[in-house]
């Protein structure tokens, strides 16, 4: 099943025509404003599979408004329908002109969703112009196993944490968040033994500190299918970065999840 599903827009791979609508630079990425994933696609259950996009040539308002709607369906390789959503009529402002538009679409893999190769069809019809394109995407659900899941950058707007962009400035604070899944649980205290490690290399690959930060698991409950974690990155200079995580189950499995994150840092004042 499939835990839940956002969409707020849609893409295309084929080349438009000049004034047409069309929808480019389509790729799938590690959450909001997160790298890009190598393809072919392969996601456990319990990550996301996210699709960020532009939107262009869209019929725009004298004040700037471009009216649209959005449909989506999902198969597996069988061609049978998981998910569907009808066109669903939608409004932007384009506050700096223009008449494009970013989109991203993102579905996340419910924990029993069958392991296989799925397809995502998604359709964006531009309402004032009466003209649509649709994509399909393929992507792969494999097995339940021990992993780093939904890995996002966010900050602090007011009290909630919103997802940022992974290129900043010196002073900010940037939360790295994501879950593991598949971990073992060990047989005597019936707990999992997890040790998450995160260290940072600047752009020649040598450790910012000589000790990675850790983490390990407090006590959950036992029906725990997911465990979140955050780490805080206190960004005192610039330069570009590379953030490595590293999950380990430590119970009988001794299995290691790794991923990495490129991080940069920009002195707005430099000349």
């Amino acid at each position: 099943m499939w835990a839940s599903l956002a969409l707020f827009s849609a893409l295309s791979l084929v080349p438009a025509q000049a004034g047409q609508l069309s929808l480019t630079n389509a790729r799938v990425t590690y959450g909001m404003f997160g790298p890009e994933r190598k393809e072919p696609v392969k996601l456990v259950v319990g990550d996301s599979f996210f699709l960020a996009f532009d939107i262009e040539n869209l019929q725009v308002s004298p004040d700037g408004r471009v009216s649209y709607s959005m449909a989506m369906t999902l198969v597996d390789k069988a061609g049978k329908p998981h998910y569907k959503q009808e066109p669903t009529e939608l409004e932007a402002l384009l506050s700096l002109g223009g008449t494009s538009l970013p989109g991203n679409a993102e579905v996340m893999v419910g924990l029993d969703t069958p392991p296989g190769e799925y397809t995502l069809e998604v359709t964006i019809a531009d309402r004032r112009a009466k003209v649509s394109k649709t994509v399909s995407k393929k992507f792969e659900v494999l097995p339940k196993e021990f992993a780093i899941v939904r890995v996002q950058t966010k900050m602090l707007v007011g009290n909630n944490a919103v997802p940022a962009p992974r290129i900043t400035v010196p002073g900010q604070e940037l939360f790295i968040t994501f879950s593991t899944m598949g971990f073992g649980w060990e047989k005597t205290k019936k707990q999992p033994n997890m040790l998450i490690e995160m260290s940072i290399l600047d752009d020649t690959g040598k450790p910012t500190l000589e000790k990675p930060f850790t983490a390990t698991n407090d006590v959950v409950p036992t029906d725990a299918l997911s465990l979140q974690w955050t780490f805080v990155l206190k960004l005192n200079r610039p330069g570009k970065f590379t953030v490595n995580l590293k999950a380990t189950d430590r119970t009988a499995t001794e299995k290691v999840s790794q991923l990495s994150l490129p991080i940069t840092v920009v002195d707005p004042y430099q000349k």
